[in-house]
Parts: structure tokens; sequence; C-alpha cells
């Protein structure tokens, strides 16, 4: 029996504007991702102080592709296309999680809606009543 290659892949990168740091991390043969903002560029201490603390609290979103995409510090377009398909799928999949909630927290709202008509009804009725 093979044993589960579950691992996470962090690659800490500047956006041109700000210092982001990708995660990828493999789960039972389940591939997640998700994306942090540093703002300025970390110090080692402060990479590890994120790793230890907030790392763990991120949300993961998961991620059709399982094809992982490891980024060198190489400037050559490769590289650069790699890093794209890898944000871009995360980005699907953050997209797709957000619809989802959405759908479900406006399905939620229409349900308590139709029960509020209803109590209220039945008040008018007991009202009528006495």
């Amino acid at each position: 029996m093979a044993a589960s290659q579950d691992f996470t892949i962090t690659t800490i990168y500047f956006n041109g504007q700000f210092w982001k740091a990708f995660i990828q991390r493999m789960l039972g043969g389940v591939l997640f991702t998700s994306e942090y903002t540093f703002g300025k560029e970390p110090a080692n201490p402060q990479i590890i102080q994120w790793v230890n603390e907030e790392l763990p609290l991120l949300k993961f979103y998961k991620t059709d592709s399982t094809e992982l995409k490891r980024i060198t510090p190489k400037k050559n377009d490769c590289s650069k296309k790699s890093f794209n398909k890898a944000l871009n799928a995360y980005k699907d999949a953050q997209k797709t999680f957000l619809e989802e909630k959405k759908s479900s927290k406006k399905q939620i709202q229409r349900q308590e809606k139709e029960q509020k008509y209803i109590l209220k009804k039945l008040k008018k009725k007991q009202q009528k009543r006495h």
C-alpha cells in the first residue's frame, strides 16, 4: 500500500505591490490552496511566527487541479506561467466557494422570511379568535 503524500508548499513572492504567500496543501490526494498578504517584505523571524501562529488558521480552498507548481527564484517565463496557473486555480476555487456561500445564505434568508410571515399570519388568526 502506498503511503499518503500529504504535504504543504509555501511560496513567498513580491507581486509588484505587496509581499504575499501562496500555499498549496495536499491532504489525502486532494489539493487545497490559500493565499496570505504580508504587505511589506517579511523578515525571517516574522515568517517563522506566521508559519507557527497564522498559517494554521488560514482558510484553504479545494482546488480542482492536482498539478502542483514549484516556483523557483529564476526569472524565466516558464516558472511565471506555472505560478499563474496555480494562482488562477486558487482564485477559481475561492470564487466558487464564495458563490456557494452566498447562494446558501440567500436560501436561509428566504426560509427565515417565510417562517416570519407564517408566524405573523398565525398571530393575526389568534387575535381574531379572541
